[in-house]
């Protein structure tokens, strides 16, 4: 997608203009995550992770994780940040820093695959749409996943640009920071292996290119049976599913696995591909349009002609295979009933596919223009902010404002003798 003509960079800005655009939306992403962490209490999910982490010991803290169903890489560095603070926005501030730091390595590396404007489009929308900010100022595992993510992408694709067997390290113990943050790191590493397989066929990469990324897929599939065998085996024990037949799938996300009895495999996978993007800008009708926008991307990523630039066209051609496998293999999970799949916070690491494609259809009807670029962008959140409408089950911020809390807290030490015995259901508990 992109042009590497001077006329080109007069049209569409030079690289110093996309970059300061891009550190200004940068601080709003943050400034935006920093109002959304502070002024509520933990949601039931929240408190659970901290309880997870606050622990006399390392050691007891890991053995608490193994219980949750997510790998360790949060409540270790809750337990070591936690040290220096237990205040509910502070606790949330290490998921902020890495959800803006996502955005960033976002930019970074859709910039370097499809060009400034590209890039600059993606960044507006992963640092400013509703459900993300709101996502990246919980303490949720999702914001270390997708920083993890972007970064192995930016990594791998410096290594095959600059030949560099020092970034597909650095791709590796991303991709390997990653599957320690949250277990959706599986699927998107199986589309990135294929990517980069296509990549190394098509470049014939140097051997020591070749030998680092396979000695880090080595290590990727070491730490997978580790995690494996530690930890993913041992969910759902007890339940009449297992881990790899869905056992979330009879709780609150039955829906989100396929059901042969129930639907129609072609209408599943449209209809719940949709629901991503209707998640990921939290509003419907926005969400549709922008679905049909991502595959139009992935049409105008795969039909970039060679004559504009051999080496960019081959690329184009790639970055629409991991977006389209990103999807593929998302889907093939629900459909085989192993993670579910569609319009929640479990398939975020589909944002940084589903993004990128909606950002390439959104460049090119701006005409790689910086001003029309960011507008149409900018426009899109306005739209979302002003219409949008969060997913069930939702609390309203108003409802949990921490002055509600501290107000029962205070109603507890007045009304109710000190050694009392208090009934609670699980989340009233915790």
């Amino acid at each position: 997608m992109k042009s590497r003509s001077s006329s080109s960079k007069t049209a569409t800005g030079g690289k110093s203009d996309f970059n300061l655009a891009a550190i200004a939306v940068t601080l709003c992403g943050l400034l935006a995550r920093m109002w959304v962490a502070q002024g509520t209490f933990l949601n039931a999910d929240e408190a659970l992770h901290f309880r997870l982490a606050n622990q006399v010991s390392l050691g007891m803290a890991y053995r608490e994780s193994l219980t949750a169903s997510h790998p360790p890489m949060l409540t270790v560095v809750l337990y070591f940040w936690r040290a220096m603070g237990t205040a509910e926005w502070w606790l949330r501030m290490p998921l902020v820093l890495g959800s803006v730091a996502f955005c960033w390595m976002f930019y970074t590396w859709l910039a370097r695959a499809a060009g400034a404007a590209v890039g600059l489009i993606g960044l507006v929308l992963v640092a400013l749409l509703p459900p993300i900010v709101a996502l990246g100022a919980e303490i949720r595992q999702y914001p270390l996943l997708l920083m993890f993510l972007a970064a192995a992408l930016f990594f791998l694709e410096g290594a095959f640009e600059e030949k560099s067997a020092g970034k597909m390290i650095a791709f590796s113990a991303c991709l390997y920071g990653a599957m320690l943050s949250h277990y959706s790191a599986f699927l998107f590493a199986s589309a990135l292996g294929i990517y980069a397989v296509v990549r190394m066929v098509a470049e014939r990469v140097a051997a020591k290119i070749a030998v680092a990324w396979a000695l880090g897929q080595a290590g990727a599939a070491t730490l997978a049976i580790f995690l494996y065998k530690t930890h993913i085996a041992k969910l759902g024990v007890g339940e009449s599913r297992t881990v790899l037949q869905g056992w979330m799938s009879e709780y609150f996300l039955r829906n989100s696995y396929f059901d042969a009895a129930r639907e129609n495999a072609v209408g599943f996978v449209v209809g719940h591909s949709f629901g991503v993007f209707q998640y990921l800008f939290g509003q419907l009708a926005v969400g549709d349009v922008m679905g049909l926008a991502f595959v139009a991307g992935v049409v105008l990523l795969a039909r970039v002609k060679s004559s504009q630039d051999c080496r960019g066209a081959a690329r184009s051609g790639d970055l629409a295979l991991l977006l389209v496998l990103s999807f593929a293999i998302a889907a093939g999970a629900s459909l085989a009933h192993v993670y579910p799949y569609g319009g929640s916070r479990h398939a975020a690491f589909l944002m940084i596919p589903g993004i990128a494609g909606v950002s390439v259809t959104i460049a090119r009807m701006s005409r790689q223009k910086i001003t029309r670029a960011g507008g149409i962008a900018l426009l899109l959140v306005v739209v979302c902010v002003m219409f949008g409408k969060p997913r069930r089950p939702y609390m309203a911020r108003a409802d949990q404002s921490s002055a509600n809390l501290r107000a029962a807290l205070e109603f507890l030490r007045k009304n109710v003798p000190p050694g009392s015995l208090i009934f609670t259901d699980y989340a009233s508990d915790l």
